[in-house]
């Protein structure tokens, strides 16, 4: 994994500062960030894949954070930190056993929604909407799939500025949006799609 090229989507819970936030890379796989220590010069982060799936039980209630760390085995965890400039640095690996008996605790700890500050973009994120292909042709997606289950995906670029993708179950991207001054107009344009998607097409 190469931590550069992963790409935050939400801070899953925070508190005076991110604890937990999703990521993910260009390839549709997901990572955890989660807070470790404070350095003698920064704070350090464990990072992991999770599966989708995990994260949909964990947001739902039904996964302890224990259980996110423990969905896969063997899983690696890389423990990074962040230099001035912002770019995260890989320190080590740490064996997966390690980290399960440092987070034993973990087992009773379950996602609280107030902890999350973009909360009504995560439901979104995680809600599947089932596409009419046919709906899709208008707006510069591929009308010959038979079938299609898809979904939004709201990021934060690299200009700071926040795009949305309709993204389908092999992670390629149906299309774009424009991008917008934060995440709250981002969800709102998600919105305004989603409303055309519905609706019934005009002949």
């Amino acid at each position: 994994m190469n931590i550069q090229d992963i790409t935050k989507l939400f801070d899953l819970e925070y508190f005076d500062g991110p604890l937990l936030s999703l990521f993910a890379d260009a390839e549709g796989d997901f990572f955890l960030y989660k807070w470790y220590d404070l350095s003698m010069n920064s704070h350090q982060w464990l990072v992991f894949k999770v599966k989708y799936a995990t994260v949909q039980k964990y947001l739902n209630g039904t996964s302890s954070e224990f259980e996110v760390l423990n969905d896969q085995t063997p899983k690696t965890f890389y423990l990074i930190e962040f230099t001035d400039k912002g770019k995260p640095n890989l320190v080590k690996t740490i064996p997966q056993q390690t980290i399960l008996k440092e987070y034993d605790g973990l087992k009773s700890v379950f996602f609280k929604s107030e902890m999350c500050p973009n909360w009504k973009a995560v439901q979104h994120f995680f809600k599947k909407d089932k596409i009419n292909p046919t709906q899709l042709a208008g707006l510069g997606a591929s009308p010959e799939i038979p079938s299609l289950s898809a979904k939004f995906v709201i990021s934060q670029g690299n200009d700071n500025l926040y795009y949305f993708h309709l993204v389908d179950e092999s992670g390629r991207i149906l299309m774009k949006s424009e991008a917008f001054g934060d995440a709250s107009n981002a969800m709102q344009g998600v919105e305004s799609v989603q409303q055309l998607l519905v609706a019934k097409p005009n002949y």
